[in-house]
């Protein structure tokens, strides 16, 4: 995980103008697939050991257009939902 502005993202948003660089957050799949949204949550959640089973049942019932539904209102509360996270360095996981 990387914050867009971050020198190591750079090639993997190269791709986004200024505004789909800020509007949304991305996931590019080990093989290059670039997925955001709806598409990327359920991806995410089929990466991580604890959630698979989450992300696989959505993808089944074809709730993309849900979850993306969801990452919208989170993305429109990030300023109010920030006072809870901790203020210290951000998670850094670079491309492999």
């Amino acid at each position: 995980m990387l914050p867009y502005d971050d020198p190591e993202a750079a090639r993997w948003v190269v791709f986004l103008t200024e505004g789909e660089v800020e509007g949304s957050w991305r996931l590019v799949e080990p093989d290059g697939r670039r997925l955001t949204k709806g598409e990327a949550g359920i991806a995410l959640l089929e990466h991580i050991d604890a959630t698979r089973w989450l992300g696989r049942l959505l993808g089944m019932l074809h709730l993309t257009r849900v979850v993306g539904a969801i990452d919208w209102v989170i993305s429109k509360l990030r300023p109010t939902l920030s006072r809870f996270v901790d203020k210290g360095p951000p998670f850094r996981r670079p491309p492999v």
